[in-house]
């Protein structure tokens, strides 16, 4: 019954592009016809109309925390696949614009029920992006064997994210984020002293909870939105 009602939802609010988008960044965990799809976004994002339709679902996609990290997960890898492999540039101007968003992507935090460390995917992916931005050398070079047919794809994610590893390049404040379902406790870590008073006025937001109304999802340290 929940696979109609979800079919029949998406039926009634979405085009069928969003629906495509929605697809490629679903919480299940087996990705479908994932090439198939992602070529038909790739090449519908040469329209502006169409850019905005994807980056409206990406933007919600983004935003999501906890045990939606999924979603989270397959919203940057589609974004990273726009990136390199769409002919426009107006991706490339958002994701730059919006840089800052997926800087804080790489403390995302989720730890799942059986204390498995489900973020850690999220926050090498966000670094990765950050990275390939920085390096315009590289990012050119990528978007060129993309245009020609030659893009081999993007070298396997095997380093610890720096969140991970506590390097000396980030100021630990308090603990790292750790939510776990049942039990959800946020607090801080983070170079700058202003964002982390903020994160810790969210962090106050959500522990209570228990004890008030549920805060809107615009309070998540998470989340990211686009313009």
């Amino acid at each position: 019954m929940y696979y109609y009602i979800k079919l029949l939802r998406n039926v009634v609010i979405y085009s069928p592009l969003e629906i495509k988008v929605r697809d490629l960044t679903s919480n299940d965990p087996f990705y479908g016809d994932e090439i198939g799809t992602m070529k038909e976004v790739v090449e519908a994002m040469n329209n502006y109309n169409n850019f905005l339709l994807i980056m409206r679902v990406l933007s919600e996609r983004l935003a999501d925390t906890g045990k939606n990290y999924r979603h989270v997960l397959k919203g940057l890898e589609l974004l990273r696949q726009l990136m390199v492999k769409s002919h426009t540039d107006y991706i490339v101007r958002e994701v730059k614009t919006n840089i800052v968003g997926i800087k804080l992507l790489s403390r995302f935090q989720y730890v799942d029920e059986n204390l498995i460390d489900r973020g850690e995917e999220v926050r090498r992916l966000a670094e990765s992006i950050v990275e390939l931005i920085v390096d315009e050398k590289r990012f050119m070079l990528y978007r060129h064997q993309a245009a020609n047919g030659r893009f081999l794809g993007f070298p396997p994610l095997t380093h610890p994210s720096k969140w991970s590893q506590k390097t000396d390049d980030w100021e630990c404040v308090g603990e790292p984020t750790i939510i776990i379902p049942g039990k959800m406790e946020v607090v801080a870590k983070t170079q700058d002293v202003d964002a982390a008073a903020a994160v810790k006025q969210v962090s106050t937001t959500i522990t209570s909870e228990d004890t008030g109304p549920k805060s809107s999802k615009s309070n998540s340290p998470n989340m990211i939105e686009f313009d």
